[in-house]
């Protein structure tokens, strides 16, 4: 969104908060920020998408009331959590806006290649935002990483679990980045790059533990798909979808 806009938006809008724009030499810096900024920045967002739909005189919506979804894909929903747990990362009116979470193919617990979480000096692509250790920082969870040595945590006293959804993907195969070289060390139970397992949150009390009860299953979508990078392979869709229900 331009910083200069003045005119007010809809309450039914879609806002897009890219995090590779910042970091392009056409749209950014050139550089790519921490996590820590863009969480920071997604407060902003949400607080500057809230008056402009309040200004709006047919949304009838006071301040007060203005509620969102944020909706993100893989690296994204880290941000998303950064901003919702972390309270130096983001104002609490901002986090009182959001209404619900749904993220897709994020690495809540980091990422693995051959069995081992990048390390925390691996600079390439920004993988050190996947390393535990340093995701544990700004998901303000460092006490209960070095106890679970864990971070797909999700504290309800920050946000309500049974809020969170999030969908899994399970197809390796489409995933090229590296010529396929990720999708080769992420392995099998994957989706190229993130680990099912690695893909959902725990919500957690005040004492680190999970006070709801765990209800995951597979859904099977009949869709149809053939691969565009493998020639004959087809197969229908298949999602991992957990969520922590009272």
């Amino acid at each position: 969104m331009d910083p200069d806009w003045t005119g007010s938006i809809p309450a039914k809008s879609i806002v897009i908060y890219h995090y590779y724009e910042q970091a392009s030499t056409h749209l950014g810096s050139g550089k790519t920020p921490g996590i820590p900024v863009f969480a920071k920045g997604l407060s902003d967002l949400i607080l500057r998408v809230r008056d402009l739909v309040c200004q709006d005189p047919n949304s009838k919506i006071a301040a007060g009331d203005f509620r969102c979804y944020l909706v993100a894909h893989s690296m994204g929903g880290l941000v998303c959590r950064a901003f919702l747990q972390n309270p130096a990362l983001g104002e609490a009116e901002a986090r009182a806006c959001v209404d619900k979470v749904f993220t897709y193919a994020t690495p809540h617990n980091g990422i693995e290649m051959v069995g081992l979480n990048v390390p925390s000096w691996l600079s390439l692509a920004d993988m050190t935002n996947f390393n535990r250790k340093e995701m544990a920082k700004y998901l303000h969870l460092e006490a209960l990483y070095k106890k679970e040595g864990h971070v797909g945590f999700l504290p309800e006293k920050t946000f309500p679990s049974d809020l969170f959804l999030c969908m899994i993907v399970t197809n390796r195969a489409d995933y090229e980045v590296a010529m396929g070289a990720s999708r080769t060390f992420a392995d099998h139970g994957s989706d190229g790059l993130v680990r099912i397992e690695h893909a959902s949150v725990q919500g957690v009390n005040a004492k680190g533990q999970n006070p709801r009860a765990l209800k995951s299953g597979k859904m099977e979508l009949p869709i149809p798909f053939e691969s565009k990078t493998t020639p004959g392979i087809r197969g229908k869709l298949r999602f991992v979808v957990s969520a922590w229900n009272a």
